[in-house]
């Protein structure tokens, strides 16, 4: 009987995932840093539009996970991948949607979220223009890390965002230097890794053969498991756009450290997300094979090794 992988041997390669996005805006932070005060506040304030939106639908990792994790236990290969496909569906949709509504609204929110009009805003604009643009690939990605997760397949997500971040990485002192796009530069290679990353998670979910077709009804259910966790994913996001906004206020200087330190945080608090997917792929597996009682024994495991 082949032995379940420990919540450790999950959340490493789910901390490698995680950790890959918040480390490539460390070094985008880094690279803007040098243009000036007024690019890296725009990019506080496009950025931290786009990092919201992302989060704010990043149900769409977490609720697929829970479903194809229960599928996995099960020994339901196919509707495994079934999940897979119809988040991918969903992620596109509503990827598409919110990136038109920031290009309609672009100017207008960063302009409240800086604060009023000025050379931040107009930055933050130009940012959130091209930035949005990566926006239903981002999302695409999370529906892929969602599925893979929860059939306890972590290696080749970490594969798939390490190249993602690792060519963002190297286009972006490129693109803002040399090339000298400034902080346009920025955006554009945030989106082609972004691109890069939604690719092999698409490459993936086609190698397995499943059919393609939107199913409204799996959309709706994944819709319905994703309603708890995008209100609470709303109310932590509002209250760090909060902060944003009175940062901007405070000044632009105010306004690109309060970008620096919370990118910081955020890093930090992979390390308990972390385990939260290593727990929710074993004990949806569990109770997808019919063993509550391994279910609630991985849960308390996870929850020993993060609370003291």
């Amino acid at each position: 009987m082949t032995r379940a992988p420990s919540v450790l041997s999950l959340a490493v390669p789910a901390l490698v995932v995680l950790a890959a996005e918040p480390l490539y805006l460390l070094v985008d932070t880094a690279v803007v840093g040098h243009l000036g005060t007024v690019a890296l506040g725009g990019l506080a304030v496009g950025g931290g539009l786009l990092a919201w939106a992302g989060a704010l639908l990043n149900f769409l990792a977490y609720g697929t996970t829970a479903r194809a994790a229960r599928r996995a236990g099960g020994g339901d290969r196919a509707g495994e991948v079934t999940e897979g496909v119809q988040a991918t569906w969903l992620a596109l949709a509503l990827g598409i949607a919110v990136l038109l509504l920031f290009q309609l609204l672009a100017g207008p929110l960063t302009r409240l979220l800086a604060g009023g009009p000025g050379p931040v805003a107009e930055a933050g604009e130009q940012w959130l223009r091209i930035g949005s643009l990566g926006l239903p690939l981002l999302l695409v990605s999370q529906a892929g890390n969602g599925w893979l997760r929860g059939v306890a397949e972590l290696r080749r997500p970490v594969r798939y965002v390490l190249a993602g971040s690792l060519l963002s990485v190297v286009l972006c002192p490129v693109l803002v230097y040399p090339v000298g796009l400034g902080l346009a530069g920025s955006a554009i290679a945030n989106v082609a890794g972004q691109a890069l990353a939604a690719g092999f998670f698409l490459r993936a979910l086609a190698r397995e053969g499943a059919p393609w077709r939107p199913r409204l009804g799996a959309i709706g259910a994944q819709l319905v498991i994703g309603r708890d966790l995008l209100l609470r994913a709303a109310v932590l996001q509002i209250s760090f756009l909060v902060a944003a906004g009175v940062a901007a206020r405070a000044g632009t200087a105010e306004l690109g450290a309060h970008q620096i330190a919370l990118q910081l945080f955020f890093f930090l608090a992979l390390v308990l997300d972390a385990y939260a997917i290593a727990a929710q792929t074993l004990v949806g597996q569990a109770l997808g094979r019919g063993a509550p009682q391994a279910a609630r024994t991985t849960a308390r495991r996870a929850a020993r090794a993060v609370v003291p």
